[in-house]
């Protein structure tokens, strides 16, 4: 089906193919609801032609790890592309990692203290009032992974069993791993 679809058990992995703000908003709603202790990485590949601008800052809500990733189309916004839009965001304290995935020691931190802007996203009739403070941003940790297929296996060996881990911005994020 595309929404919401849960490919894994454990540690859960749920891919998503919402593409746009609204559906990225009820994701995000979604997430909020059903996993809102656990810790959340979120694989995150859009389309040029979507409004990713928003799309970003609503992720950013529940992204404990972000992992921005490519899928397989030339359509797709490059992990560096999507690093730039991140960078006008928020403040990173180094530039997104663009390690070999084999070590974590290299995970870049945000800084959530000296955030440019806050990220606020609220639904036009504030029936579901999605807004986050830059001091409570969850975001810890950013990564650059060249794939969805890479990215997934990296998510999965950083996971412990408590977490869970999206796939979400684009229905080509799961041809390669539904």
């Amino acid at each position: 089906s595309g929404r919401f679809q849960f490919i894994k058990k454990a540690p859960p992995v749920i891919a998503d193919a919402s593409h746009n703000p609204e559906g990225i908003r009820n994701f995000v709603k979604n997430i909020m609801e059903c996993f809102n202790d656990c810790r959340k990485i979120v694989i995150f590949s859009v389309l040029k032609d979507k409004d990713y601008k928003k799309m970003i800052s609503m992720i950013l809500k529940i992204s404990d790890i972000l992992i921005l990733t490519s899928s397989n189309t030339e359509r797709s916004l490059s992990p560096g592309e999507l690093e730039c839009e991140l960078k006008k965001t928020i403040k990173l304290k180094k530039k997104v990692n663009d390690s070999n995935m084999k070590n974590k020691k290299g995970a870049y931190a945000v800084d959530i203290d000296r955030t440019r802007n806050k990220i606020e996203e609220t639904d036009k009739n504030k029936k579901n009032n999605l807004s986050c403070s830059k001091k409570s941003l969850p975001l810890k940790e950013v990564y650059k992974i060249d794939n969805i297929t890479n990215s997934l296996n990296f998510a999965l060996n950083i996971s412990k069993s408590s977490d869970i881990i999206c796939i979400t911005g684009s229905i080509t994020n799961l041809e390669n791993i539904v």
